[in-house]
């Protein structure tokens, strides 16, 4: 029960710095699909770094700052260069994915970077996850910046219209988000003791961003669904190990599916009921 208590501890913890991650983007306006390739590439340099040195506060910062990089690649390209978001996002999680696979096996001969004893950061990091975490659930839902972020996120030209300077408060914004999906990596790394190429292609950001896509404007809507999300991996962990897998991987994929109901069915539902309408319109 300890045990699985941890794990779902840890899996809440990933996920709600992701999905937090992504809503705080998508309050400003920005759907970042770059947040899969900045978590991926902050475990997979800190499994790379770990590789050589003592796990310590020192590959902890290089693998975080990696996760800046790549965020601040993904802020230029959109924000100076005027590329489309989305295609900018996809296009960066490729290459952090095809990187991380050909890099992983070409340095270290091998698909699963591990480290065994984690014990000696693993507490100070979820410390500062979950300062960092209340830290800025006040910040965006709280202060009085909240609502100019949320005037970003809606109208452009209407926050320019009344002084708000857009750049730096999507600049701000999407700090923070690679820096929450920066330290989602590194935990990941600590808390599953490595990281390997099934796990670079898991789509473990995708699903948070779908989540925080789902939770719309509500942060607080999307801590409770990464709770929800955390719950169903532990249960389909615990499965596979009793089980032989079967049964666990239908349950640790029924999320996406989940995802994809509330995506897709609705709007079928409401442009069936419009065409019911219009057609009896037509009738009368």
């Amino acid at each position: 029960m300890i045990t699985l208590a941890g794990i779902s501890f840890d899996w809440f913890l990933i996920y709600t710095l992701l999905v937090m991650a992504s809503a705080i983007a998508i309050r400003v306006g920005v759907f970042c699909l770059a947040v899969e390739g900045i978590f991926l590439t902050s475990a997979f340099v800190i499994g790379m770094l770990t590789q050589t040195y003592i796990l310590s506060f020192f590959p902890i910062l290089l693998a975080i700052t990696a996760g800046l990089f790549i965020g601040r690649c993904f802020l230029f390209l959109t924000e100076k260069l005027g590329l489309e978001a989305i295609i900018t996002g996809m296009s960066l999680n490729l290459f952090c994915m095809g990187i991380s696979s050909y890099l992983g096996y070409k340095l270290f001969n091998s698909t699963f970077l591990g480290i065994g004893d984690t014990n000696n950061v693993y507490l100070p990091l979820v410390l500062s996850a979950i300062v960092l975490l209340v830290m800025t659930f006040y910040f965006f839902e709280k202060s009085h910046y909240r609502n100019r972020f949320i005037a970003v996120g809606k109208s452009i030209d209407a926050a320019k219209f009344v002084n708000i300077p857009v750049i730096k408060y999507r600049a701000c914004a999407l700090f923070v988000t690679s820096l929450l999906s920066s330290i989602a990596g590194v935990f990941y790394f600590v808390s599953q003791h490595g990281v390997g190429n099934m796990q670079w292609h898991e789509g473990i950001g995708f699903l948070a961003i779908g989540v925080a896509f789902v939770a719309g404007n509500s942060i607080t809507k999307g801590v409770l669904l990464a709770l929800i999300l955390a719950v169903f991996r532990t249960i389909a962990i615990s499965l596979s190990v009793s089980k032989g897998g079967g049964l666990g991987v239908l349950i640790q994929i029924s999320p996406y599916l989940f995802l994809l109901f509330i995506v897709i069915v609705p709007p079928f539902f409401r442009h069936c009921k419009l065409f019911v309408l219009n057609y009896r319109e037509i009738l009368s």
